[in-house]
């Protein structure tokens, strides 16, 4: 891999007393360049300093790094961002500015592979043959839209009578039975169907009920889908709530199609695991909140139902506690303020 520097600066640059950190979820084996070392730090933390024949940056110039990490990099979400610099007199420091960013591309080149050898005959999707694959969805309604439900439902029944229908858009009839799941259930119908309440839209019907024996549990649902409506069926709110997911999961809203189709069918869902989790880990690498609350979006979307927050570690504290103000103030800080 290749690390490039750009110093940005008019006059030439001939100090050596810096160091740039960063974190990688790889280790550094070597860095390819006779002006520059590396060295470990503690857990996924790296830097990269130069040596005593550094000469300097002349102005507006780069200079290119090659680096060997361990292990091999298939996707561009294998580099964390915020490198930061330190300088060593004082040490001060400062954020890169290209990579103080949740968007990878203002740093990282977009990979053209993800071969890890030479013989690695894996074939990576791209928008072409994944148009290929994909190309009888763009050939009239897909024959069972149930598989677009993410995890797999336990049981799907589908009637050789099954219509298939086209939805405009989505309105939720006893969402008060949600409970505390309500307002996060209805924001989710209105992001992902992009659309405001009409007449003309499909109804999502919630009831609590008695669940077949096969299936019964807290987390499951049943749920009837027709042409006239969709009724969704469960003995807890938490059940209804993933049923109103999986149906939002059917739904396609990227078609180019005045509505997005669906089929009928009736659907048994269970969970497979009790603890489905997802972790966020600010306290290595922070993420703004609206990061965090786009990921907590996405995991109702998938039915995980357990975050776990890393909010410290010994490469910084996040959790603000009233009365103990040096644990953010300080802490934070990764020990170079």
């Amino acid at each position: 891999q290749l690390f490039v520097f750009e110093y940005a600066g008019t006059e030439a640059y001939t100090d050596n007393n810096f160091a740039i950190y960063f974190s990688s979820i790889h280790r550094l084996l070597h860095v390819d360049h006779p002006d520059f070392e590396h060295g470990h730090v503690v857990g996924d933390l790296t830097y990269i300093k130069p040596t005593a024949s550094f000469k300097g940056f002349e102005p507006s110039s780069e200079i290119i790094l090659p680096v060997v990490f361990e292990y091999w990099s298939v996707q561009e979400s294998d580099k964390m961002p915020r490198f930061f610099v330190v300088d060593s007199r004082d040490d001060s420091t400062a954020v890169i500015p290209n990579t103080d960013t949740e968007d990878l591309h203002d740093f990282v080149i977009p990979y053209t592979s993800s071969m890890k050898t030479e013989g690695d005959n894996n074939v990576p999707m791209t928008a072409e043959n994944r148009y290929t694959r994909n190309k009888k969805l763009s050939e009239g309604f897909e024959t069972d839209t149930s598989t677009r439900i993410i995890p797999t439902p336990f049981r799907v029944d589908i009637s050789e009578t099954a219509q298939s229908f086209g939805i405009v858009g989505v309105s939720l009839i006893n969402a008060d039975l949600l409970g505390k799941l309500q307002s996060g259930a209805e924001e989710l119908v209105s992001t992902i169907t992009m659309k405001t309440a009409s007449d003309r839209d499909h109804v999502l019907i919630l009831t609590i009920g008695t669940l077949p024996d096969d299936i019964a549990g807290t987390e499951s649902y049943t749920m009837e889908i027709t042409a006239e409506g969709t009724t969704i069926t469960a003995s807890h709110e938490e059940g209804l709530f993933y049923g109103v997911m999986s149906f939002l999961g059917l739904l396609d809203t990227s078609s180019s199609r005045s509505t997005m189709p669906v089929k009928e069918m009736t659907i048994y869902d269970k969970p497979r695991f009790d603890y489905r989790g997802h972790q966020i880990d600010s306290a290595r690498n922070f993420r703004t909140k609206e990061s965090v609350m786009q990921t907590i979006d996405a995991m109702a979307l998938y039915k995980l139902n357990n975050l776990h927050f890393g909010l410290s570690n010994d490469e910084g504290w996040r959790l603000e506690i009233p009365g103990m103000e040096e644990l953010t103030t300080v802490g934070s800080r990764r020990c170079f303020d």
